[in-house]
């Protein structure tokens, strides 16, 4: 560790470990994390050694299942030592509101401070926008002693400045709080996170992915299709039948096919899975309320389900 780091707040940062984690310096317990695309950190700053050596111990178990996801076990992405002094900026959220008849948009930011010092410290925030200094999300606070405090501010790009989302400079368009989730069992849980993530992002459209609502037993009481601003139904093979049935059953909203296939394709580039035209043609010919498809090709991770080819 650099000598000049010496007397600044140390943090260990892991931005992903598959699944469990648990995390020793120097023969010491840091803690524990679950969860494996999730980042976590700790301040290490009583336990790391300046100007000698250190050890970072990580035990990462992976025995935790989850559908047929394969467990990709062990440090997955980077790990980052951070020496900052005792004021930080912990997170910040930035959201935009366009408004299409001007062109303009509103940009909101909220930002959470932490002081990890004896004593309040008055901070300066400032910010910019494609290079540009913003006066308007200028901000001076005081952040309380080993305390944090969250601080908002706004402001208003002229259209000159705006672009709307585009695939030549793509954004999030969306947020899923759930995938294949089950009759009856998950429809309180997407009720409350869809209210939870509209919360922290109310410009986007929130929504979750089905694979029941074709089913016999699924109905507009018991499915949270419903909850749904439009219906993301995985299906596969010959699904004509199908989505007719999701679509008499929720007639007020639009189909996605977000998971839709046949097999997998097979391991060589050159792989083919006939009979995919025919099958979103038969899926989608004559049916305006299925606005697309997402082809699923089985090859992106290794199931642990039956009959999965070794490729």
């Amino acid at each position: 560790m650099p000598a000049d780091w010496q007397g600044k707040r140390i943090r260990l940062k892991f931005d992903a470990v598959y699944h469990d984690a648990l995390v020793t310096l120097n023969g010491k317990d840091l803690g524990s994390h679950s969860g494996g695309y999730t980042p976590f950190e700790f301040d290490v700053t009583d336990v790391v050694k300046v100007g000698a050596p250190n050890v970072v111990t990580v035990c990462a178990d992976s025995t935790y299942q989850r559908g047929a996801w394969w467990s990709w076990g062990g440090i997955s992405r980077s790990v980052t030592l951070i020496a900052n002094e005792d004021a930080r900026i912990v997170w910040q959220h930035i959201r935009t509101e366009p408004d299409l008849q001007s062109g303009t948009a509103k940009i909101f930011v909220r930002y959470k401070l932490a002081n990890a010092g004896g004593t309040p410290l008055v901070v300066s925030l400032a910010a910019m926008i494609d290079g540009t200094q913003e006066p308007a999300l200028a901000k001076e606070l005081s952040v309380p002693a080993r305390g944090t405090v969250e601080v908002d501010v706004e402001t208003t790009l002229p259209k000159s400045r705006v672009r709307l989302w585009h695939f030549d400079h793509p954004c999030i368009i969306g947020w899923s709080v759930g995938n294949e989730l089950t009759i009856a069992k998950h429809f309180d849980y997407v009720q409350d996170m869809l209210k939870f993530t509209s919360g922290l992002d109310p410009h986007r459209i929130v929504t979750h992915v089905s694979n029941t609502a074709g089913q016999p037993k699924a109905s507009r009481e018991n499915d949270p299709v419903t909850l749904s601003p439009l219906a993301l139904h995985n299906t596969y093979g010959s699904n004509r039948k199908n989505l007719a049935v999701v679509h008499e059953r929720w007639p007020d909203k639009a189909i996605f096919c977000s998971e839709f296939g046949m097999k997998q394709m097979g391991g060589n580039p050159d792989a083919r899975s006939n009979g995919l035209e025919e099958l979103y043609q038969q899926s989608t010919e004559g049916r305006p309320y299925v606005i697309g498809v997402s082809l699923w090709t089985f090859n992106d991770y290794r199931s642990g389900y039956v009959n999965t080819p070794p490729s």
